[in-house]
């Protein structure tokens, strides 16, 4: 029960409560079997589908960058800045046309790296972990990818801790309109943290990444 044990480690003070720490307090008897197979279920197969690309984005992490908005998202997040997005039905279908289109935006000496957004990327991960490892087969430079997931939940899951282990950055936490501070670096509120990920698998603890916290 590795998961649930990573439920239990989570700070409820400083974070907001996402859906599982809600289904957790729901009962311990229930979860045990029913609800942790259903939360698994999150990062396992489907389809995924794209809000948007962006050739240039300068608003989700260091320098030029190239970014993808995946769809679908199980939390209602108060003022949301995507709310179209929450929608697993909107947008289109992604092939393998959209992959090679952001190796080909990746290879420009102008685009420093790629940021991952949703919806919720980790509700694709089978998905992603695809198309990721095309992505670092032509290209090495940073990946960012954001999450309404804590760390803590991901890193405990096989599939959603494969595809962190592909990425550099990651940004963990709800948005919370209560703490909104616009003076934080791609992030929206202040529970939401900037993780090394690359330096938290490591040292099997979470490392914040330098300058962004």
């Amino acid at each position: 029960m590795r998961f649930l044990d990573s439920l239990r480690t989570i700070n409820r003070d400083k974070q907001p409560k996402s859906m599982v720490v809600y289904l957790l307090e729901m009962g311990e008897n229930l979860l045990c079997q029913q609800f942790e197979s259903t939360l698994v279920d999150f990062f396992y197969g489907g389809f995924m589908r794209y809000g948007q690309i962006r050739k240039y984005d300068v608003a989700n992490g260091p320098g030029i960058r190239t970014s993808f908005f995946v769809t679908g998202c199980h939390e209602t997040c108060k003022n949301c800045f995507n709310k179209e997005h929450m929608d697993p039905h909107f947008g289109n279908l992604w092939t393998d046309e959209q992959t090679q289109e952001i190796i080909s935006y990746l290879k420009k000496d102008e685009i420093e790296g790629l940021t991952i957004l949703g919806g919720e990327p980790f509700e694709s991960t089978e998905d992603l972990i695809k198309i990721v490892k095309k992505i670092r087969g032509e290209s090495d430079k940073s990946i960012w990818i954001f999450s309404g997931f804590l760390y803590e939940i991901l890193v405990n899951i096989e599939n959603a801790k494969k595809l962190l282990s592909m990425c550099d950055v990651l940004v963990d936490g709800l948005f919370v309109e209560e703490l909104k501070d616009l003076r934080l670096k791609f992030k929206g509120s202040s529970n939401q943290r900037t993780i090394d990920i690359q330096k938290s698998l490591e040292n099997k603890k979470v490392i914040l990444l330098d300058g962004y916290n």
